[in-house]
């Protein structure tokens, strides 16, 4: 959108031979163009292995078609260290998952002519119709993750003889959430029977906030007779912290400390490479033994 700005001056004669002048204030416009424009993402929020649905839409509000219509993304491109040269993008489209409505009616597949930036084409928009592009995008390894961090995606709209190109935008924020998996081992391998057994659980969580209340439910088979059972090396107490039934093997671990302490595995450490952008997640983990004879 651009600006009109005008002043006005002028002369005036008073008395017999006197002379005068004045200059107006600067006033001001905004000249609409033929173009309005709105982005919107159909989630609010993203997380490690989000995809994003996305959606532009251009509406032609003046008189004459608009021929070469251009939507381009910028997928949320950002400098890194701020202010620094070199920038880095945190989105990537989802190849083949483009499609372009006019006047809210299903065209195709959209024609994509870049993905840096993420660009549409379409040959002509008629007056008073409404160009809407949607595609999904996924995180890159330059999105940010720590809570409080967001991702603001732009999209610019052009057309021929269009001077200004009408820009919108929208913004998703990282979710506040724990990501947590968990990986079950036996040792000794193989075991012989009536020997002494042990399952270590290595619990894993890869997001940015703490995974708490934490409870471990697992069925063995053949049942074992349980001797010890550990929270990092903390030694879990019968009834207060875990139950375990010796008839069906079905053992439920839910609390530490004699009941006093949920099991928790806080967030994950997640830096950024100060010098590529690159983020990095490394897990934090919590491991559970438990020992037993069969």
């Amino acid at each position: 959108m651009a600006e009109i700005t005008n002043q006005a001056n002028i002369t005036f004669k008073y008395s017999a031979n006197s002379t005068g002048s004045a200059i107006s204030n600067i006033a001001t416009t905004d000249l609409q163009g033929p173009i309005t424009a709105s982005e919107d993402s159909y989630q609010d929020t993203y997380k490690i292995g989000s995809i994003i649905d996305f959606e532009v839409q251009a509406t032609n509000t003046g008189a004459a078609v608009l021929s070469n219509v251009s939507i381009s993304c910028d997928l949320g491109e950002y400098t890194f260290p701020v202010g620094a040269v070199t920038s880095v993008v945190p989105l990537e489209y989802v190849p083949d998952s483009a499609f372009y409505y006019i006047d809210g009616i299903y065209q195709g597949s959209a024609t994509v002519t870049s993905t840096a930036p993420l660009t549409f084409e379409l040959a002509a928009l008629a007056s008073g119709s409404t160009f809407t592009v949607a595609y999904k995008a996924a995180l890159t390894e330059y999105a940010p993750l720590t809570t409080g961090s967001s991702i603001k995606n732009t999209a610019s709209i052009i057309a021929h003889n269009i001077a200004n190109p009408v820009t919108v935008s929208t913004t998703i924020t990282a979710s506040e959430f724990a990501e947590v998996s968990i990986v079950k081992s036996m040792s000794p391998n193989p075991v012989m029977d009536s020997s002494t057994i042990t399952y270590t659980f290595t619990i894993s969580n890869y997001g940015n906030v703490a995974a708490t209340g934490i409870e471990l439910t697992d069925e063995f088979s053949p049942i074992p007779t349980i001797t010890r059972i550990a929270v990092d090396n903390i030694q879990a107490t019968a009834v207060t912290d875990y139950t375990y039934d010796t008839a069906t093997g079905v053992l439920n671990l839910f609390a530490i400390n004699n009941g006093a302490s949920e099991i928790t595995v806080p967030a994950a450490t997640i830096t950024q490479d100060a010098v590529t952008g690159s983020i990095t997640v490394v897990p934090s983990t919590l491991v559970i033994t438990v020992v037993g004879t069969i």
